[in-house]
């Protein structure tokens, strides 16, 4: 039989003992709590990191359609004016417009290059001591009514002192109506094949007012005009511009 003394002294250690678990547990606990709060702030700050430079380049590249008549990669029937370079649309008695599919892989090529310039392999972060894999970039991008979307799958692998986390699709969505001016390009096309010697300059006002841009006509010489159609809509407070070249037989 233990004394009342040695009765105490025992629930004491053992109280003790439990204490120390509860204490153990809790802050265990807490630690683990908080790496796996830091690792999702981690995989956040990249995920959106990734994200914002999809919006900026989904951007930046449907301006640099619209100066180049729908392309990012001209090919040799071009124009050249400074460090603008169109295409020519119509020559002859026939004309050339890309179809909205081309403009579509013209516009993920433009977003795949303005991707990389702008995540800069990660340097930032990896300058703050994140270690950070990325596979290669796909993108795609589909223009429908009133909105482009570009979806990208680019596997990127994102490593913190306890486990390595995964995210790969990422995609943007632009509200911009480009479907709209395409057909009004389109509809200025049809009238310059029925008017092959001249400019529609008639027809051309008539689309202008009804699908609100206005217009430059530039004169390079060699029978050839460069047309610049600038639309209301604005991306990043500058208004959009859409550019391409009829060359004319000059008699």
């Amino acid at each position: 039989m233990f004394r009342n003394g040695q009765t105490s002294l025992i629930l004491l250690f053992v109280l003790g003992l439990l204490l120390i678990g509860v204490f153990a547990s809790y802050f265990g606990g807490s630690d683990q709590n908080m790496r796996l709060e830091q690792e999702q702030k981690s995989t956040d700050s990249v995920s959106l990191f990734v994200h914002s430079c999809l919006d900026k380049s989904i951007k930046n590249s449907i301006m640099i359609i619209g100066l180049q008549g729908g392309y990012y990669t001209l090919g040799e029937d071009v124009v050249a004016q400074g460090n603008l370079s169109v295409p020519i649309y119509f020559e002859g008695n026939s004309t050339s417009v890309p179809s909205i599919d081309r403009i579509e892989l013209e516009l993920s090529q433009s977003i795949a290059v303005q991707m990389d310039d702008c995540i800069d392999g990660f340097s930032e972060f990896k300058n703050e001591g994140y270690d950070i894999q990325a596979n290669s970039m796909q993108v795609e991008t589909n223009i429908g009514q009133n909105q482009i979307t570009a979806a990208t799958t680019y596997p990127i692998s994102v490593s913190t002192k306890y486990k390595t986390i995964t995210i790969d699709q990422f995609q943007s969505d632009l509200d911009f109506d480009f479907l709209t001016k395409y057909n009004a390009i389109q509809d200025l096309e049809e009238k310059q094949a029925e008017m092959s010697m001249y400019v529609p300059l008639g027809d051309l006002s008539t689309i202008a007012l009804q699908n609100h841009f206005k217009f430059d006509l530039l004169d390079v010489g060699d029978g050839t005009i460069v047309y610049f159609l600038i639309f209301n809509d604005t991306i990043q407070n500058k208004p959009f511009v859409f550019a391409f070249a009829h060359k004319y037989n000059e008699e």
